[in-house]
């Protein structure tokens, strides 16, 4: 008798076991660089942003940064960047609901039913997929409604520069770049990035010419400008000899600092893994708390109910093939601490 239980038992074990699902959120360490401390999520297989490639710009390589760019009377200018709420690591499963001309931008011909994932595998291409909230700015703030705003990969750049740091003076790569579904965005004056298709665009590393201790991100380029209080949209751009290496991006951007600091609140009270749905569904809800348009409200619904879908747990039986063509791991490029 104790023998049919003890089988009867593991057997149960083994079916609860297969149909249990993967854990499909795991709140990582906060991802720190010159703009915020920013709290890092990451989806099934798990990954996270890299240390700095270039010590001297300290600017996530992974994820673009976006503020604006203010010339200085003797020439050139400065970032002024808006903070990043949260960082959500994305997994292969968001490069299957991303929009059609962003996935041809990234494997061109690649058709409905191909896995992109797979296909990226192959190719030994490395893509970091990412969804970002945007808030308001660090430190002085500045208008971010119906305000031109820049689009910096300058970050990403530095995984091309990361090698005699502190004997450049000037570093220009021409980078294709794209930037698809806009949603509460309309067209800057001049420079806009591309939209809805991927050209290149350049992009400049450069050292202060009266201080040169300061390394600046250089370029009044790839811009937009927000039309609305909530925006959203994609981007992508890549970088290396074959452009290998691959960021795309799924960007919310809260152009008031109401919204900011109340999903600001959310956020940093999601302290557990547990918390994350609850999370997200908190700051759905925002838009109608603080009783923002319908417009921006639809876009805040679209964005979250999208990182919602591609957030939904795997079943176990699938997590070797995940594991197969997983988004690579941040950390693969490090070569040294910061």
């Amino acid at each position: 008798m104790r023998k049919s239980f003890f089988v009867l038992a593991s057997l149960t074990l083994v079916m609860f076991l297969v149909v249990t699902k993967s854990p499909a959120q795991v709140r990582l360490q906060d991802a720190e660089d010159r703009i915020s401390r920013t709290p890092q999520w990451s989806l099934f297989p798990t990954w996270q942003l890299s240390d700095f490639p270039n010590p001297n710009y300290r600017i996530h390589s992974e994820i673009p940064a976006i503020g604006i760019f203010r010339k200085i009377i003797f020439g050139g200018g400065y970032y002024y960047f808006r903070k990043k709420l949260i960082i959500i690591n994305m997994n292969e499963n968001a490069l299957e609901v991303a929009p059609r001309n962003l996935r041809q931008s990234i494997t061109p011909g690649i058709t409905q039913f191909q896995n992109i994932a797979e296909v990226l595998f192959t190719r030994d291409n490395k893509c970091y997929v990412t969804a970002v909230i945007t808030g308001k700015f660090r430190g002085k703030q500045y208008p971010m409604l119906d305000t031109e705003m820049n689009i910096s990969f300058h970050g990403f750049l530095t995984k091309l520069h990361s090698g005699n740091i502190n004997n450049f003076e000037y570093f220009e790569y021409i980078m294709p770049v794209g930037l698809f579904v806009p949603k509460g965005v309309i067209s800057a004056s001049q420079n806009n990035i591309h939209v809805e298709k991927f050209e290149a665009q350049h992009i400049t590393l450069a050292k202060d010419r009266y201080i040169p201790c300061i390394f600046k991100c250089i370029n009044d380029n790839s811009k937009f400008k927000t039309s609305l209080l909530i925006s959203s949209f994609w981007t992508l751009a890549k970088v290396g000899e074959h452009g290998n290496n691959i960021i795309v991006t799924y960007h919310l951007l809260l152009n008031s600092e109401e919204l900011s600091d109340a999903v600001e609140h959310i956020i940093n009270n999601a302290t557990e893994t547990r918390h994350y749905i609850k999370m997200l569904d908190e700051i759905r809800n925002v838009a109608g708390e603080l009783k923002v348009d319908e417009f921006s409200a639809g876009i805040l619904r679209d964005w979250v109910d999208n990182v919602k879908h591609i957030s939904r747990p795997f079943e176990s039986s699938a997590t070797s093939q995940i594991s197969e063509v997983s988004i690579p791991n941040g950390d693969d490029d490090n070569k040294e601490d910061h």
